[in-house]
C-alpha cells in the first residue's frame, strides 16, 4: 500500500529528539552466509522484499506543519550492491567491510531514499561470505529483523530453487495500522485511561532495597551469579564480574 499515513507514537518520539542527523539512526546486521550465494537472486529477493514489506519504503518530509510518512511505490531501483573482495589479502577483508559498511549506512536518506541497503561481501570461494542489511530505525526493529530474515531466507531458497517468490500473506498494511493507531488515540476510549496513566507516574514507589545506595551503576560493576543441578541434585554456584552485558 503506498500513500500519506500519520506517524506512530515513537516515529513522533523519534522526530522529536531533532537529532542533527535524523538519517543515520539505523540498525545493521552483519552474518555469515555460504560463499556460494548468488548476487542476481539476491538482488531479486531485496526487491521482492521491499514490495512486500511496506515499512521498507517509507519516506519521511518535512513541512510546516512538522514530519509526514509516505508510503512510496517500488521503485526501479534496488538498494542491493555485490563486493568482490577475494582478491585482496585476508588480513585486509575486514576493514574493507567495514569501510563499506559505514559509507552504506550514512547513505541513508529518510526523505529521498533509500532507508535500506543490502551488501554481499565475497571473501573467496573456500570462505564464507558476509551479508550486510543496514535498515534505518524508523522502519525496523527487533521483532522486525525475525521476520525479515525468514522472509530473506524462504524467497532465496524460491529462487535458487527456479520458483516463483511467494512469501507469506500481506497482513495489515503499515499504512492501516498507524491510520488505527492514530484514530485509537483520539477516541473516547483512549481518553477515558488517559488520566490513569498520567497519574501512575505521581505515585510513590517503594524503591528496591540495596545493599550500597551510592554503588556505581555500570557495566563494569556487573556481577554475574550461574546457577547449575549436579546429577545428584545439588545446586552448585559460580559467582564472578563480568565486562559484558
Amino acid at each position: 500500500m503506498s500513500g500519506t499515513s500519520p506517524l506512530t507514537p515513537i516515529q513522533r518520539w523519534f522526530f522529536a529528539q531533532n537529532l542533527p542527523e535524523p538519517h543515520h539512526f539505523n540498525q545493521s546486521l552483519l552474518l555469515e552466509v555460504p560463499p556460494k550465494l548468488e548476487p542476481s537472486l539476491l538482488s531479486a529477493v531485496v526487491q521482492q522484499l521491499l514490495v512486500h514489506h511496506d515499512a521498507l519504503r517509507l519516506r519521511f518530509v518535512q513541512s510546516d506543519s512538522g514530519w509526514e510518512q509516505i508510503n512510496a511505490t517500488p521503485g526501479d531501483t534496488i538498494p542491493f550492491c555485490y563486493v568482490d573482495l577475494s582478491t585482496i589479502p585476508e588480513a585486509e577483508q575486514p576493514a574493507a567491510i567495514a569501510a563499506t559498511a559505514t559509507s552504506l549506512q550514512v547513505s541513508l536518506d529518510i526523505t529521498s531514499g533509500p532507508i535500506m541497503r543490502v551488501a554481499l561481501f565475497a571473501l573467496g570461494t573456500d570462505k564464507p561470505s558476509r551479508l550486510l542489511i543496514v535498515i534505518h530505525h524508523l522502519a525496523v526493529d527487533g521483532v522486525s529483523w525475525r521476520i525479515l530474515l525468514e522472509d530473506l531466507e524462504t524467497a532465496y531458497q524460491q529462487v535458487s530453487r527456479g520458483e516463483k517468490i511467494q512469501l507469506r500473506p500481506k497482513t495489515t498494511s503499515f499504512k492501516h495500522w498507524a491510520e488505527k493507531l492514530t484514530a485509537y488515540a483520539q477516541s473516547d476510549t483512549a481518553k477515558q485511561e488517559l488520566n490513569y496513566w498520567q497519574s501512575i507516574s505521581r505515585k510513590h514507589i517503594t524503591r528496591l532495597p540495596v545493599d550500597y545506595v551510592l554503588g556505581a551503576n555500570t557495566v563494569a560493576s556487573t556481577r554475574i551469579v550461574s546457577v547449575s543441578l549436579s546429577v545428584g541434585g545439588h545446586p552448585h554456584f559460580v559467582a564472578g564480574n563480568s565486562q559484558s552485558l
